[in-house]
């Protein structure tokens, strides 16, 4: 052995995208994983989202994202560096130096605009808390999701933990992440003519994908969904081509290879059952920062299929912009989401990749022909037992709905 702390993949991911696109491997039992799934219900327990029951994974998914929710943390005093923001020029190649080793490539860096040229300096996109300094370096905004270029240091240095792609045995990815607990708001831009009421405390983004140029330097990729915005009370947000987004980071964290036991209830037995949970690292904050969002539509392409089969389950609108797509799914009155799957090909009819960090079916399309698309709407269980990954050839035999659409600027 080499010193490598070996662990199951599973234990390296966090959302339910990335969960569906490894579930074509087997997972061989585990009684400490049987035992935390049983756990995710109590943490699910309550909750608005709509929970199937008997998925072990999607439970799994949902209580990661539930426990990263959960860990509050103090804030520090929050400074702008200005010597840190005159670098800002300097750094402002992250995009080129990790858009195509993240789950979700792109040529953001040909697009994107640096953000200190916005401002009279780059100091606004600096924030020094605690052991942290986060910049903001540069930005692209369409129609479905802004991306953000981030360094995140740390003074003291990250645990080796951090950094999975040198330090875990078997890691399958090209890229690390780092975690954030993180919360937005929404105000009309400056000067706006179009009215809407601001909407605050949005959910904020929970994930930087990137790399460790040393032990103390993270560059990484953030990307904002659009499409999954909500208000508190779930509704989705309405966003004009302009507007000012605030993001408050309060906490960066990941895990360490070590773990720690934890009692818990089981909720088959009434009685109490210890399960191995990772230790986790974080780091406390005051990171706010605002940006200036004016969205570039000049690829968004929407086409209003607005068909259903006999049995009401169909596709409404479907949407693409520079680096995604998305297909509305339509079913009958009462019908739960979690019962169906939308799966989108693109024109060679080869299965598009979940968009990372998503938890509708948004797709990313950099690199392929998307000027046609083949839409599928499946029973989850069938999708998943015979159409997922490689068995994605067996869709338009499977599917309960099928379409096709064609996709003209």
């Amino acid at each position: 052995m080499n010193g490598k702390r070996y662990r199951t993949k599973n234990e390296a991911i966090y959302s339910e995208q990335k969960l569906r696109a490894v579930l074509g491997r087997d997972l061989a039992p585990s009684p400490k994983v049987d035992a935390a799934l049983r756990e995710a219900y109590i943490l699910l327990d309550g909750r608005k989202q709509p929970v199937r029951p008997k998925r072990p994974l999607r439970r799994l998914a949902a209580s990661l994202c539930a426990a990263a929710v959960l860990l509050g943390g103090g804030t520090a005093f929050c400074i702008t560096n200005p010597v840190i923001a005159a670098q800002i020029p300097l750094i402002g190649r992250i995009f080129a130096s990790v858009e195509q080793d993240i789950s979700h490539p792109g040529d953001y860096s040909s697009r994107a605009e640096p953000l200190a040229a916005s401002g009279s300096d780059g100091a606004a996109y600096v924030r020094e808390s605690g052991d942290l300094t986060v910049t903001f370096s540069e930005a692209y905004y369409d129609s479905m999701a802004l991306y953000l270029s981030v360094r995140i240091e740390s003074a003291e240095g990250f645990p080796p933990d951090f950094i999975l792609t040198e330090n875990l045995e078997g890691y399958q990815w090209d890229y690390d992440t780092l975690r954030l607990i993180s919360t937005a708001s929404i105000f009309p831009s400056a000067g706006q003519s179009e009215e809407f009421e601001p909407v605050e405390q949005i959910i904020g983004p929970d994930t930087i994908e990137g790399k460790f140029t040393d032990s103390h330097t993270f560059d990484g990729v953030l990307c904002v969904d659009l499409a999954q915005m909500r208000t508190e009370d779930g509704e989705p947000v309405a966003l004009p081509d302009s507007f000012q987004y605030r993001l408050s980071v309060t906490q960066v964290w990941s895990e360490l290879f070590e773990t720690k036991p934890v009692l818990t209830r089981d909720p088959d037995t009434g009685g109490t059952v210890t399960v191995e949970e990772p230790v986790i690292q974080r780091y406390s904050g005051d990171w706010e920062f605002t940006f200036d969002v004016t969205l570039d539509t000049s690829e968004t392409v929407r086409v209003a299929v607005n068909d259903t089969n006999e049995d009401g389950i169909g596709i409404g609108m479907v949407e693409k912009s520079s680096y995604t797509i998305q297909a509305e799914l339509l079913l009958p009155e009462g019908a739960p989401v979690y019962d169906y799957f939308v799966a989108i090909c693109d024109k060679d009819n080869r299965l598009l990749d979940f968009r990372e960090g998503n938890t509708s079916y948004v797709y990313d399309i950099y690199g392929r022909d998307v000027s046609e698309v083949h839409i599928y709407v499946c029973d989850y269980v069938t999708y998943m037992d015979e159409c997922k990954a490689e068995n994605y050839r067996n869709l338009p035999k499977k599917a309960l709905y099928q379409t096709t659409v064609t996709l003209t600027e």
